[in-house]
């Protein structure tokens, strides 16, 4: 009889530990779709899935298949940025064409420099944009 009772318990163990890595896998799956839906912000999609933000970084850790996907999830945000700042520049939209000279064009003198100077105990910033200085007091 005790025999039997061991082998019941063994098979039940491996029943759990296959029924929780099935859970975990659909997790994932599941936390995939929520990041995808909420352009990659792992507390949205980790409150929509309804696991810690620890388990998303512990499977961002031990999962390279589950690593490889959120970053594909990230470089697909980062082009779908990078159109709609080039849409923006397109349509001559000022702060976009300004960001993305800061960004871009700083081999070609856009750059922000600041600066303090003390002038007769008066303390002025000076930002210099594009060669041209901005004074302020």
């Amino acid at each position: 009889m005790k025999k039997l009772r061991k082998v019941k318990k063994v098979k039940d163990g491996k029943k759990k530990r296959k029924s929780e890595q099935l859970r975990t896998e659909i997790n994932k799956k599941r936390l995939i779709s929520a990041l995808e839906s909420s352009f990659g912000l792992v507390a949205t999609a980790c409150q929509q899935v309804g696991i810690a933000r620890k388990t998303y970084y512990e499977y961002l850790k031990t999962d390279e298949e589950f690593k490889e996907d959120v970053e594909c999830i990230q470089e697909r945000l980062l082009d779908f940025s990078e159109a709609q700042l080039s849409r923006l520049i397109r349509v001559g939209e000022p702060s976009a064409v300004y960001f993305h000279l800061k960004c871009r064009g700083k081999k070609r003198g856009y750059v922000e420099k600041s600066q303090i100077e003390d002038v007769t105990n008066e303390k002025k910033q000076k930002t210099i944009i594009g060669g041209r200085e901005i004074e302020f007091e």
